[in-house]
């Protein structure tokens, strides 16, 4: 067992701000934390950004310990969008996730970055602006920049949830006037966004030689 938890490498980001779905998901052992949840009661979601970092990481601490997942997945180092809430509670799922695993399991759990392509948000962006909407640029506050498309090592169909996860996404309501929630509404854009996750693998470390995944619980016999 090792004396200190394990360091998580990450891949060489670029700054990246992208939009992301929000909420906290538990399908079998596969655990998704980001903001706002009601795991997360001891620290509201709007206090994220002043609460002390080891207080949120101790209560995701707690979440991993007690649901023992066998894979947990966050948002990428930048938060997507950029929010201080994403990345505290990105960085604090990181750390937490660093000592659930020092200690001895049956099998290795895995740790993933969910993240928007690149490619996507320069199609999207352009798709925005051809539509009226003064989407943001890049470079802009809570800007959309994405993360290089070929550091995702997982790509997961996801269409048949894409309507329950739209309506799910929703229900953040104080978002309704941003202009990233009225394109997905034009034309039910909503279906082409939602058809597919992608997300880059942390833990254990990729092989180059490994090929692309599908799913993320397929290494454990249940993908």
């Amino acid at each position: 067992m090792p004396s200190s938890p394990p360091a998580l490498t990450a891949p060489n980001w670029t700054t990246q701000r992208t939009w992301p779905p929000a909420g906290v998901q538990l399908a079998g052992s596969c655990l998704l934390p980001t903001t706002g949840t009601r795991d997360l009661n001891s620290v509201s979601s709007h206090t994220l950004t002043s609460a002390a970092r080891g207080k949120i990481t101790t209560t995701v601490s707690g979440f991993l310990e007690r649901e023992q997942p066998d894979v947990v997945v966050t948002m990428e180092p930048g938060g997507v969008t950029a929010h201080p809430d994403h990345m505290a509670v990105t960085a604090a799922t990181q750390a937490a996730f660093g000592a659930y695993v020092a200690a001895p399991r049956e099998r290795v759990a895995r740790f993933y970055y969910w993240g928007v392509a690149a490619s996507d948000m320069a199609g999207w962006r352009e798709l925005g602006r051809a539509s009226g909407f003064a989407v943001p640029g890049a470079d802009d506050p809570y800007g959309s920049r994405g993360t290089p498309d070929d550091q995702f090592t997982c790509v997961v169909d996801t269409s048949g949830g894409a309507e329950q996860a739209y309506r799910a996404l929703c229900q953040h309501r104080t978002q309704a006037g941003d202009p990233w929630y009225q394109l997905l509404a034009q034309q039910d854009n909503w279906r082409a966004v939602f058809a597919r996750s992608r997300f880059v693998r942390v833990h254990p470390a990729p092989h180059p030689d490994d090929p692309p995944e599908t799913s993320l619980v397929e290494a454990f016999g249940n993908g």
